[in-house]
């Protein structure tokens, strides 16, 4: 007995039913992997944002601690000239000269 158009009809409508629910779940799985994937990426992303907000603050701090002792040390330098090279003489031995 052979199959009526029906019945081949109705084969092809399951094939078809599995087919779509085998795509439907391999996009599902892409789809949540994109998302677990990109959640950790912003996480990561929030993470570097503060780490390079402190290193700024860090710096600013650095560039402003130099600026300080810069001024101190010149200050010092242009007040204390004669006794600054006293004491370089009278602590440093001078290499003969080739």
């Amino acid at each position: 007995m052979t199959p009526t158009i029906k019945e081949i009809e109705k084969k092809q409508v399951e094939w078809l039913k599995y087919i779509n629910t085998g795509l439907l779940t391999i996009i599902l799985g892409t789809l949540m992997l994109i998302f677990n994937s990109q959640t950790s990426l912003h996480e990561a992303m929030e993470s570097q944002k503060l780490d390079i907000a402190k290193l700024s603050v860090t710096q600013t701090q650095n560039v402003q601690n130099v600026t300080q002792l810069q001024t101190r040390v010149t200050a010092l330098e242009t007040e204390n000239l004669q006794e600054l090279k006293q004491w370089i003489d009278d602590n440093y031995v001078r290499k003969p000269q080739k």
